[in-house]
């Protein structure tokens, strides 16, 4: 595996000048992780000497983010311009659009039935929380949630020193005025 420390990893899915039919989406079909996360001590399998070494993987999607049935962890940040769907139904998988996961006719007890957690801000003007653990009352795990999103302090820390070098302010607008007797 390449070693990403201290690198920015962004991976932007444009819409150009589609509409969101097929073009400016991302699909996630298997988990994405980095090497550590605190608090998750299977996860450690490097140690990062301080915040600088620790990656950002950022998914920028004009239209949808769509993650597949299968994915159980990401560590990355999710930034959809239009919506986040946790489980990638039958719906989505029969080639129509992302968006078209809203028709949840098809979706099952045994659809998505793998909890998700997600590692690292979250953005989308709609979330679609479809995944279905737990929604069989008969089965034990009745008290895991479906869905988890965190937002860990390395992710917090690493922002603020990647910022904090990277300091600049731009007026957005200035206006001047008369002066005033």
């Amino acid at each position: 595996m390449a070693s990403f420390k201290g690198r920015d990893i962004v991976l932007r899915a444009s819409k150009g000048t589609d509409d969101c039919n097929g073009r400016g989406s991302i699909a996630i079909n298997q988990d994405i992780k980095y090497d550590f996360v605190p608090g998750q001590p299977d996860s450690v399998t490097d140690t990062y000497a301080d915040l600088t070494q620790i990656p950002r993987i950022i998914l920028l999607a004009d239209c949808d983010i769509v993650i597949g049935a299968g994915v159980t962890r990401i560590d990355a940040w999710l930034v959809a311009g239009r919506n986040l769907i946790t489980c990638d139904t039958k719906n989505t998988s029969a080639g129509k659009t992302p968006t078209a996961a809203r028709n949840v006719q098809a979706l099952t007890i045994a659809d998505c039935a793998q909890p998700l957690t997600v590692n690292g801000p979250t953005f989308a003007n709609k979330l679609y929380p479809l995944r279905t653990t737990g929604a069989d009352l008969t089965a034990s795990d009745v008290t895991t949630p479906a869905e988890t999103f965190n937002l860990p302090r390395d992710q917090m820390l690493t922002n603020y020193v990647h910022n904090r070098s990277n300091a600049s302010y731009v007026p957005v607008r200035e206006t001047e005025v008369p002066p005033s007797y």
